[in-house]
This record gives structure tokens, sequence and C-alpha cells, in this order.
């Protein structure tokens, strides 16, 4: 253990002269050209003011805005170096920053260990391999390009030494590392990967560490080693059965609390389902009462359509009869006596007429037989007596004509009061017909309002019994979804008596493990107690032999002194 901090603190001395010494470098300059000193951030040059030496310092921007403008010797030769030395100084720098870092995590972790005494932060272990390497590889680059791109009057400065020391103290640290890794066992476990620093615990690589060689502690660590084993391994296996219990207990919760959810879903589902069927009950019902009043309706309209239809069927009775009995009766008689009246009549006074007008003709007739000369006198007396016979004519025929005037003004006034009696029944049959046809009408579109309420009512008797029908397949849904609900509900119970045993199972288990880690805490207690014992018995036997070599000298002194008195 004392070589294991002995380490410990050896490199952390090496870190912080390493450290240190990075952080100065970063302040020096490291070339001198001529008149001119050139560090990683400025150009210094030397003048003469009067009587002494001064410094003149700039920075690298500066320079160029100004000095590197002028063309004399060796201006213009560092303006050309200039550059590739700043490109040199910047790669120095970042290297240098990343070793500074890592130096820091190695540091704080080394403090981390001394102080802990455990293993922090497995990351910062690569810490100390990693600041070397990054810092010795910032020199290469720096010296190399640094010295390829200098002049004949180059002069070394300062820094350039202090980085020839850091790049052989960073050799140093990681040649003292890779020895301590893989050259030396301290019994220290793994030193760069820090594992617990006890020396009652075993290494990492499975050896065990090395508490004594007594004789003693070898006959008790043997006799009590089976049984700490035997512990072990039983520990090892209550661990195992109460993970895998845990783990069986974990799933069977995980399994049950899924079936409880997806029960819950279901519980949600058929709660929703019920409520949806009584939702859909009470609009099923009151469909059927508006049904069932739209029906209440429609058969009063068609009560109130039949007894007007027979309303009509009497008034068209009635009509056909009036316009029948009037037909038959008035008109036909009328205008049949009156015609067969007026055409007798005319055929008398036709008669009449053709009688005179013979006559008259005969009269002529004979009148123009007879001769002028021989019948003159006769003739004369003939004329004149026809005369007198047509002028008693005369008056017949005027009162034939007036009788027949009369009688024809007679049978017209009687023509013109049938025709006015005719028109008038016709137009009172024309009102009549126009009624029926009205009331045909009417007994068409209540016959066909009724065929519509038909329909719709044989559409609604077949709603109200699909109703009926989906109620009853509800009621059963209801029943049905009750049995399943209280089935799961059963089941659930059942799970719960399960997980309820198991877990007293796993208690109990619990309870053994616990009782098996107070076994293997006191084992380890004894061996403690007699690795003190074994440590006051080493004590007291270094003491033992101590005192027996100071006895054999004093004995040897006392036996060289008694030969002396012999001799």
């Amino acid at each position: 253990m004392e070589k294991v901090k002995a380490y410990l603190i050896t490199s952390l001395g090496i870190d912080l002269l390493f450290l240190v010494l990075v952080l100065i470098s970063l302040h020096l300059s490291f070339f001198a050209l001529g008149d001119y000193d050139i560090s990683l951030t400025e150009i210094s040059t030397k003048f003469e003011i009067n009587l002494g030496r001064a410094y003149c310092s700039v920075t690298f921007e500066e320079f160029q805005q100004s000095s590197c403008r002028l063309i004399d010797y060796p201006i213009d030769i560092i303006c050309d170096l200039k550059n590739n030395l700043e490109g040199a100084g910047i790669v120095y720098i970042i290297f240098s920053l990343l070793s500074i870092i890592s130096l820091l995590f190695s540091v704080l972790h080394f403090i981390l260990i001394l102080i802990v005494k455990i293993k922090p932060f497995p990351f910062l272990s690569y810490s100390h391999i990693t600041s070397a390497p990054a810092y010795i590889l910032g020199a290469i680059f720096y010296i190399l390009i640094s010295t390829y791109y200098s002049i004949s009057d180059t002069k070394i400065g300062p820094g350039i030494l202090l980085v020839y020391i850091i790049t052989a103290i960073a050799l140093l640290q990681i040649s003292l590392y890779f020895y301590i890794k893989l050259f030396k066992d301290w019994n220290s476990a793994d030193i760069m990967k820090y594992a617990v620093i006890d020396e009652q615990v075993k290494a990492e690589d499975g050896t065990e560490m090395n508490f004594t060689h007594s004789e003693i502690f070898r006959s008790k660590f043997n006799e009590l080693s089976p049984r700490y084993e035997e512990l072990q391994q039983k520990y090892e296996e209550e661990t195992k059965l109460t993970s895998s219990l845990k783990q069986e207990k974990m799933q069977e919760f995980r399994r049950s609390k899924l079936i409880e959810e997806r029960k819950e879903q279901e519980m949600v589902q058929m709660k929703g389902e019920l409520l949806r069927i009584e939702r859909d009950r009470n609009e099923a019902r009151e469909r059927i009462k508006i049904n069932e009043e739209s029906i209440m309706k429609l058969k009063k309209i068609i009560f109130d359509l039949e007894s007007e239809k027979r309303i009509a069927e009497t008034n068209q009775i009635d009509g056909n009869n009036i316009y029948g009995t009037q037909k038959n009766s008035q008109y036909e008689e009328a205008e049949i006596s009156s015609t067969k009246m007026l055409i007798q009549k005319i055929k008398e006074l036709e008669k009449e007429i053709d009688l005179k007008d013979k006559e008259i003709l005969k009269l002529n007739s004979s009148a123009n037989e007879v001769s002028f000369e021989k019948e003159s006198a006769q003739l004369f007396d003939s004329e004149s007596s026809n005369i007198k016979s047509y002028q008693n004519l005369e008056p017949e025929t005027n009162d034939l004509v007036l009788k027949y005037k009369s009688e024809s003004e007679y049978l017209q006034q009687t023509l013109n009061q049938l025709s006015d009696e005719r028109k008038m029944v016709i137009k009172e049959n024309l009102t009549l017909l126009e009624n029926v046809l009205k009331a045909q009408k009417t007994i068409d579109e209540t016959d066909l309002k009724l065929g519509l309420l038909n329909s719709e009512i044989a559409s609604l008797k077949n709603q109200i019994y699909d109703l009926n029908l989906q109620n009853s397949k509800n009621e059963e849904k209801i029943v049905l979804y009750a049995e399943i609900i209280k089935n799961q509900e059963n089941q659930i119970l059942m799970k719960n008596q399960e997980a309820a045993s198991m877990r007293e199972l796993v208690e109990s288990k619990e309870t053994e493990l616990v009782n098996i880690l107070k076994e293997a805490e006191d084992y380890k207690n004894k061996v403690a107690k007699l690795v003190e014992e074994l440590s006051k018995a080493e004590i007291e036997k270094n003491e033992i032999m101590n005192t027996l070599t100071d006895l054999r000298l004093e004995n040897q002194g006392l036996m060289e002194e008694s030969e002396k008195r012999q001799g």
C-alpha cells in the first residue's frame, strides 16, 4: 500500500511540474533573429536611445502592417520567415493546451484517488496517457518547422531550452506509467484502473491479497473458507432465485395490470355500448310515439277525405239524376213536340199555297188558250170573273199568310224559349259536370294520398318492428355483458389472490435472503477479527523474533567472552 501511495504522489508531482513548465514556456521567446526576439505572441527589436539600449515590442499584426513593408535587410527576410514561425507557434500552442487540459484531469484523478480511495470517473484514468504524447508531438512539430525556416544568425532563446526540458519530463512521465503498468505488481490490482484500494478484498484479476504468510492465518482461513464459499454460493443462488421471483412477479404484475387495463377498457366499451343502446331505445320510443301520432293524424285525414268522397259521390248521383230527368221530360218532349207541330203546320201551309198556285196557273192557262179574236167578250167576262174570284181569294190568302206568320212567330218564340231553357239546363249540367269532375279529382287525390299514407304506415310499422327487434337484441346484449363483467370481476379477484400469495412467497424469500446476508456479514466480521488477531500475533511474533535475535546475539557475545576467558 505504501508503494502505491508513493507511486501516486510521485506521478502527481511530475504532473504538477509538467503543468507549471508548460505554462511558463508559453510566455517565453524561442528565437532571436539578429536584433529581433520572436516569441509566440510578439516581436521585440533593440535600438539605441542616446546612452542606453531599450526594447520596443510590437505584436505580429502591427509588425506586419509597419515593419514588413520596409525593404531593408533584415526586415524583408524576417517578413518572409515570420509566417512560418508563427504557424509553428500556433501548432505548439494547440498541442500544449491539449496537454494542459489532460494534466488538469490527471491531477484531479490523483487527488480523488488519494482522498476517497475509490475509482471515481473511469474516463479520467485515460488522461494519464494523453498529456505526454500531446506535448511531445507539439514540441516536435515546433522544433522541426522553426529549425527549417531559421537563418544563419539565428540565436536560440531560453524558451526553446525549456521546450527540451519539458519534453524530457514528458518522456519520464510516460515511461513511469508504462513501467508501473507492465513490469510491476504491487498487489494493488490494476493500478491504472484504480480499483478499491483495500487489503481485505480480492484483486480484479482473481488473485488473492497476500495478507500474511503465517501458518496460523492459513489454517484459520482454510477452516472458514468452505463456510464462506458455501454462504457465498447460497447467497448467489438466493439472489438469482430472488431476482427470478422478482422478474416473475413483475411479469405477473405487468400481465395482471395489462389484463386489468384491458378489462377496464372492455368495461368502458360495454358501458358505452349500454349507454348507446339505451339512447337508441329512447330514440326508438320517441320515433314510435311520433309515428303513432302521425298515424292518428293520417287516419283522421283519411276519414275526412272519405267523408268528402261520399259527399262528392252523392252530389254526382244527384246531378246525374237531375240532368237525366230534365233532359228526358222537358227538353226532349218539348223539342220533339214543337218540331213535329212546326213541320206539320209548315206542310199544311205549303199544301194550301200549292193549291192556290195551281188554281192561278189553271186560270192563266185557260185565259191563254181562249183566242183574243173569237172569245174577247168571254175572255173579258172570264177575266173579270177571275179577277173577282182572285179578289175573293186574296183576303183568304192574306189571312192564311197572317195566320202562318203568327203561328211561325209563336213557334219561333217557343223555340227561343226552349233554346233558352236548354241553354240554362246545359249551363246547369256543365256546372254539375264541373263539380263532378272536381269531386272525382278530389277523390283521385284522396286515393293517392291514402296510398302514400298506407305505404308510410307500412314503413312505420316495419320500423317499429325493427326497433322492437333491436331492443330485444340489445336486452340480450345487456344480459350477456352483465355476465361477462361478473366473470371478469371473479377473474380479477382470483388474480389478486394469486398476486397476494406470490407477494407472501417473495417476502418470505426476502427474509431468508436477509438472514443469509446477516450470516455473511457475521462471517466477514469474524474474518476481520481474525485478521486483526493475526496481525497482532504477527507483531508479537516479530517482537519475539527480535527478542530471540537479541538473546542470540547476547548469548553469542557471552559465549565469545567465555571462550576468551577460557583462552
